[in-house]
């Protein structure tokens, strides 16, 4: 006998610790509070399969082995009786020394009532009572008998739910187990009727099952709003309890069984016009729990309405109620946007842990409908959910379906997508956001609706600091300066505002050549709005470079000592003249050929070592004090008009090299142009090889496709259509001043001349020289 006692208690501890696969789930903290308030003890507790929280109710067999019978008739009875007001019954076991009894997640009535004094709930939860309380009496014939507040439970969302089935018995019986047994339950006495208390539990079957469930039910009710009862006549007193209830509540507890109220009539009484159960809360369950019968104008009505109303409600009871029911609605195609609007909202009281177990599921699913009002009622809503999304989620599961947006057919929808884009950004990857979004938005930059393009570049402008640096340097640029030549004025506005905003990812050279050009086209614009901001971005982008250009050295030219320079024909500085201009001297004698008023130099003069044999003519020299403005000369302000050489004058020109300002040197023309170094790098054959491609050019973007339309498609060279080539005209020089050279170095320098003008006949220039800008 010893060792089969052993083997039940090494039995019930594997059962509480969760070692016995046969009970599938594990026992955890009991509630103390409720402890000595029934004959069970109630733990929390969890499922060994998924770890979802349950409530287990425990009752010791051994130290009251007394109360058995009651404790084996709730088991009984709550494994059979389903019911939404009722507590819900998942599994049990029964040994020698304990009942276990798993239900939902439950919590005693009297947390509640301690916790809040909200009447809408309060009186929500009598309804839910009595409605359970008339279903067993009305359509099972059973009498509960032990209606009380330590025998009603709540759940998550502060729903009641009716437990204590002790004593629950069917009338029918011959000799019902309320009968029997009854007197057993502690307290009943407290909970009996003025008829149990004169005769005995016996008389329950005269009067019939609800006689006595109506008397306890008023109990209850005063329970809930004054407290425990400490004595009998203390029911009689209304207490906290409201007027509207006080008439009905004295009918519950009418002396003369026959003349009790029932709950039935209870139930009528409170949805009657101005009853207590006309409340806003109830109004609102009631119609979700019969949402599928209901019409399309009164569903419409009703979400209507709720959308005003959840502020009011409480948070739990809008997670745990409300939710699950639009849940349901909108799964089975009866609930529309309007509910998935609704269950984002409510989705704003959930932690991440708590959204992803009860709306991630419906967020992913509604995603992937075709129907375009759901998804556009999850892009509007979007921001009211996307900070309890997942990164791996958002770019495995929602994106790609999110995308199909950018490329819908209707125009409110992908405007929708793309307002999105700012507020999904944090949760993409690099790969993403670099190159699948920005392929998007390269079509929608060209899209046919103006405010679609405009808003791709407020996004694009918005996501900048986003982007990896190759897409900064090379897709942003690209991008605004496309958009400069939209006619839609504020599509052009907003790439002046974006390149200002974006003004740090961009090159110097790139600031100078390329973008401020095109700004520059804008600042004629025939929108005085789009004038304005061009006039300020230009302004952004010159002030850069200032800061730029004042970092830079004065001078990249390496120059010789003034001595040197004054010398005559062993100076470096004259052969160096001589290749620096050697492109432009036949244009120059030309010039003087053509001129027959020119006047002579005093001073004899050998042929410069840039100007061809035939030509030994003396020059004439420009007078500085008729230089023109760059407007009136052309490049470098140069005038035609042209007078003897002032040595002591010299090029005033900025440009002229420090040992030219000696005074009284004489001074080479040739020296003087080259200083000026005209003359760029010759130009290749293969001109794609000078002119290096675009630096804004994507492979992956999609920011270098042919887009069409009305626009400039050449991207691979777009700065030039902002800024087409300078064309210089050739300069003149004036009279020439040379020195004295040996005949051994004039003859190196006549056959140098020789050998540059036979390679200048071949290339055959077009131009100065002047590198392309």
């Amino acid at each position: 006998m010893s060792y089969f006692s052993g083997l039940v208690k090494s039995t019930l501890s594997r059962v509480v610790s969760g070692q016995d696969q046969s009970f599938p789930y594990v026992l955890k903290e009991k509630d103390y509070d409720y402890e000595g308030a029934s004959i069970w003890s109630l733990h929390e507790g969890v499922k060994k399969a998924d770890n979802s929280p349950v409530s287990i109710f425990a009752f010791d067999c051994v130290s009251k082995r007394h109360l058995l019978p009651l404790a084996r008739n709730h088991f009984k009875r709550v494994k059979t009786l389903r019911h939404p007001d009722l507590i819900r019954y998942l599994d049990g076991i029964e040994t020698e020394e304990y009942i276990y009894i798993v239900t939902d997640p439950i919590f005693p009535l009297s947390q509640q009532l301690k916790a809040t004094n909200d009447s809408q709930l309060l009186f929500w939860g009598f309804y839910k009572i009595a409605n359970a309380v008339k279903f067993l009496n009305t359509d099972c014939n059973l009498v509960h008998g032990n209606i009380r507040v330590n025998s009603i439970f709540t759940n998550k969302a502060g729903e009641w739910k009716l437990g204590g089935f002790e004593l629950l018995s069917s009338i029918q019986e011959e000799s019902p187990f309320i009968v029997n047994y009854g007197e057993l339950m502690p307290d009943f006495a407290k909970y009996a009727t003025p008829e149990i208390k004169k005769h005995s539990p016996r008389v329950i079957k005269d009067y019939g099952p609800g006689v006595t469930d109506s008397w306890q039910y008023g109990c209850m009710i005063y329970e809930a709003f004054n407290g425990d009862i400490n004595y009998p006549e203390q029911i009689y007193q209304r207490g906290s309890i409201p007027m509207n209830l006080f008439n009905q509540y004295k009918s519950l507890l009418a002396p003369e069984p026959r003349g009790r109220l029932s709950l039935a009539s209870f139930i009528d009484g409170g949805l009657m016009s101005n009853g207590y159960f006309q409340n806003e809360l109830i109004q609102i369950n009631l119609f979700l729990e019969n949402f599928a019968v209901k019409e399309a104008s009164e569903k419409e009505a009703f979400f209507k309405g709720l959308q005003s109303a959840l502020d009011k409600l409480p948070q739990d009871f809008c997670k745990y109620k409300i939710l699950p029911e639009l849940s349901k609605a909108l799964e089975f195609g009866s609930g529309g946007p309007r509910a998935l609007g609704l269950m984002m909202k409510i989705g704003e009281y959930f932690d991440d842990k708590e959204f992803e177990a009860q709306l991630l599921p419906t967020v992913v699913k509604m995603f992937s409908v075709t129907d375009r009002t759901i998804r556009l009622s999850l892009l509007e809503n979007l921001g009211s959910f996307i900070k309890h999304l997942d990164k791996r989620i958002v770019n495995d599961k929602i994106f790609p379906h999110f995308a199909s947006g950018f490329t819908d057919s209707v125009p409110v929808l992908r405007e929708q997508t793309l307002r999105a884009v700012l507020m999904l950004i944090p949760k993409l990857s690099d790969r993403v956001i670099n190159n699948d979004l920005m392929r998007y938005l390269a079509k929608l930059q060209i899209d046919e609706q103006p405010g679609i393009r405009t808003n791709t570049i407020i996004c694009l402008g918005k996501i900048a600091s986003s982007l990896n640096d190759s897409n900064k340097k090379n897709a942003l640029g690209s991008a605004f300066v496309k958009s400069l030549r939209d006619p839609f004025p504020h599509a052009r506005m907003a790439s002046l505002m974006a390149l200002s905003a974006t003004v740090d990812y961009y090159e110097p050279a790139e600031k100078a050549t390329k973008i401020i050009p095109c700004i520059s086209s804008c600042l004629l614009d025939s929108e005085k709005i789009v004038r304005d901001q061009a006039f300020k971005a230009i302004g952004i982008f010159i002030k850069k470079l200032e800061a730029v250009a004042n970092s830079m050295p004065d001078t990249t030219v390496i120059t010789a000592s003034a001595p040197k320079q004054a010398q005559g024909g062993n100076s470096q500085e004259e052969g160096w003249a001589g290749w620096a201009v050697s492109s432009i001297t036949k244009k120059i004698t030309d010039t003087i050929d053509s001129n027959p008023n020119t006047e002579s130099s005093s001073n004899s003069q050998a042929a410069s070592p840039s100007t061809p044999a035939p030509h030994s003519e003396p020059v004439p020299c420009a007078n500085t004090s008729n230089m023109a403005t760059p407007q009136e000369g052309g490049f470098g302000g140069f005038s035609s008009t042209y007078s003897s050489y002032n040595t002591k004058q010299g090029l005033a020109n900025p440009l002229t090299p420090e040992p030219y300002k000696e005074k009284n040197a004489p001074v080479s023309a040739t020296m003087a142009l080259a200083s000026m170094k005209l003359q760029g790098p010759p130009k290749p054959k293969n001109t794609s090889t000078f002119f290096k491609q675009d630096p804004w050019d994507m492979d992956t973007s999609g920011w270098d496709e042919d887009f069409g339309g009305d626009w400039d498609n050449d991207n691979n060279n777009w700065g030039s259509s902002a800024m087409p080539p300078n064309k210089f005209k050739p300069l003149t020089p004036t009279n020439v001043t040379q020195s004295s050279q040996p005949k051994e170095a004039n003859q190196k320098r006549e056959e140098r001349r020789t050998r540059l003008n036979e390679q200048r006949d071949k290339k055959k220039p077009s131009s100065l020289g002047a590198r392309r800008m």
